[in-house]
């Protein structure tokens, strides 16, 4: 046990000195930062629950000590406590009649997405009882970043208006997939050394749980028939809530591949797509949400194992 603890408590201090990378607003400083939640995940991934929560304790106990308790909230509410959470999840045992059974990688992503939501409502809640709503709150926050950005010097373009309209879901949306890449990272490690506790997930076992439908329908709903700080609160949360159904689209396309002769090449494909093209997520997301309903996983055997090892 106590070797474990100082593993985790070790990788609390890594994770917050990466963190601090982003102080120093280099381009290597930032890449550091994105990797910040990597030294939780590693230890969660391979120890179990306990440890990953430890850790992230630690991340946010360190960045609060050494450079004040702003930039530890920040480090707690964007880095060690979600990747705490996403690791306890991913290592956390639950009942199972053959005995007991590592949670789904869907669940998990669902879990990470309603982390997702909560703080979407915690960053709107402030400014949705100005009077001129959120929409204007969050345009003048970009107009002043971008203008900061430039150096205060110039006035930057504006960005398109459906990036204004969906900044907020869009922002939460980058996030959580940087915390899923250090997690498929740190999980891909630990493999190539046996040191794992779960098996690593099959991309086209990756579905998402049905109560979800219902939360990501009542949000386009919201969104679409309700105007103001409401809707728009809606039109980002279906985009955040959308973001699970990327994977089980990955998931479909995956399944429904197998055997073809350039299934290689297509999937090469459809990965470059979504680097160069952004809008490929919501492509993504809708046939992980249709597939409920087509049930390519039905159809396509073998590939609908949940785990690879």
């Amino acid at each position: 046990m106590g070797r474990t603890l100082l593993f985790a408590i070790g990788a609390g201090l890594a994770a917050g000195l990466l963190y601090f990378g982003a102080v120093t607003g280099t381009a290597v400083g930032i890449f550091l930062a994105l990797l910040s939640p990597l030294p939780i995940f590693l230890v969660g991934l391979a120890l179990g629950p306990s440890p990953a929560l430890i850790a992230g304790g630690a991340a946010v106990l360190a960045t609060t000590l050494a450079a004040g308790p702003v930039l530890g909230a920040g480090m707690g509410l964007s880095i060690a406590g979600p990747a705490a959470i996403l690791a306890a999840l991913a290592s956390y045992r639950v009942p199972h009649p053959t005995g007991p059974a590592f949670m789904p990688a869907g669940a998990v992503l669902t879990g990470l997405t309603l982390v997702g939501v909560a703080l979407l409502l915690a960053g709107l809640a402030p400014v949705m009882t100005e009077a001129e709503g959120p929409e204007r709150a969050v345009r003048a926050f970009v107009d002043r970043a971008l203008f900061s950005f430039a150096g205060g010097t110039a006035t930057p373009a504006a960005p398109p208006g459906w990036v204004l309209d969906y900044f907020p879901g869009i922002v939460v949306v980058s996030w959580l997939s940087i915390l899923v890449v250090n997690g498929v990272l740190a999980q891909a490690l630990l493999r190539r050394r046996g040191w794992n506790l779960r098996p690593s997930a099959n991309i086209a076992g990756v579905t998402v749980p049905r109560i979800f439908d219902l939360f990501l329908v009542a949000a386009l709903v919201t969104g679409l028939a309700v105007g103001g700080g409401i809707g728009y609160l809606g039109r980002n949360a279906a985009v955040v809530l959308g973001f699970p159904y990327v994977f089980a689209g990955l998931g479909a396309i995956h399944a429904a591949t197998v055997g073809w002769r350039h299934r290689a090449f297509g999937l090469a494909f459809v990965y470059g797509m979504v680097v160069i093209y952004p809008k490929t997520f919501l492509a993504l997301a809708a046939i992980g949400f249709a597939d409920r309903w087509l049930g390519i996983r039905d159809r396509s055997g073998p590939a609908n194992s949940e785990n690879v090892e």
